[in-house]
């Protein structure tokens, strides 16, 4: 179950969170006219100076006992579009320690001398030498792996932190009470409980899920609690992300 467990990306809602349903809702009016405010996965992105994650996954038996931890915080600064800077850290231990044996790694971009240089570095569970790689990377790329962070276009809705376009799209696959709007801290949010058949290799996994987004569309907490109806398997998966801005675009 460990690559099973490690296969789940940062964002695995976007792929399972309305895997279930099929029938049309009518949603709630206010859910509607909060999402639709001409929100876009490119606005948000424009809006954004710097982003920070961070993901904690806990893996654990149906007695509590935990099997394995992951833990990764994400940071990306576009303040200033000829000097990006992107930062992932992630620490895996137990049983989330894939086959590569990696416990630690840390992905960095940076520019020096008129040039990005992507550096990874990775510790190894049988070893004390760290790993260390690093390449050279066209301002496109730089630029691609910033935006990746908050959305990925796929043709049918934004994959990343943004959530936008799949709020829109999906609450009309749930029942209305699932969405609502918090007022007080104005944002979107989706509150459910689902079955996932034939999840992996549990057969049935029950999913409990929070999710809120923010009046850009961007996510601003994720909560997921996965049950093995069949299985003793327990994953508890949290993202908190927090934003800055920059000014707002004027014409």
């Amino acid at each position: 179950m460990k690559k099973k467990f490690a296969a789940i990306l940062l964002l695995l809602a976007v792929l399972c969170m309305f895997a279930a349903c099929s029938k049309e809702y009518d949603p709630d009016p206010a859910v509607k006219e909060y999402l639709n405010n001409g929100m876009t996965a490119e606005q948000a992105y424009s809006r954004i100076a710097t982003a920070t994650y961070t993901e904690t996954r806990t893996l654990q038996n149906k007695q509590g006992v935990t099997k394995g931890n992951f833990f990764s915080e994400v940071f990306l600064d576009k303040t200033d579009e000829n000097n990006l800077r992107v930062k992932i850290h992630s620490v895996y231990e137990g049983e989330c320690v894939e086959e590569d044996k990696v416990t630690d790694m840390t992905a960095e971009l940076s520019f020096s001398e008129g040039k990005y240089v992507y550096t990874v570095t990775k510790k190894l569970l049988d070893s004390d030498v760290p790993v260390v790689t690093k390449e050279i990377m066209e301002t496109e790329d730089a630029q691609n792996l910033l935006v990746a962070i908050i959305y990925t276009d796929n043709g049918a809705y934004s994959e990343g932190l943004y959530y936008g376009d799949l709020f829109m799209l999906r609450i009309f696959r749930f029942p209305p009470e699932s969405f609502y709007v918090d007022t007080e801290e104005n944002l979107c949010v989706f509150d459910e409980g689902m079955l996932l058949k034939e999840y992996y290799d549990l057969e049935d996994v029950e999913l409990h899920q929070v999710t809120k987004i923010n009046s850009l569309g961007l996510l601003m907490y994720n909560y997921e609690k996965y049950v093995g109806t069949k299985s003793d398997y327990v994953l508890i998966s949290e993202i908190t992300p927090t934003y800055t801005y920059l000014p707002e675009k004027t014409v």
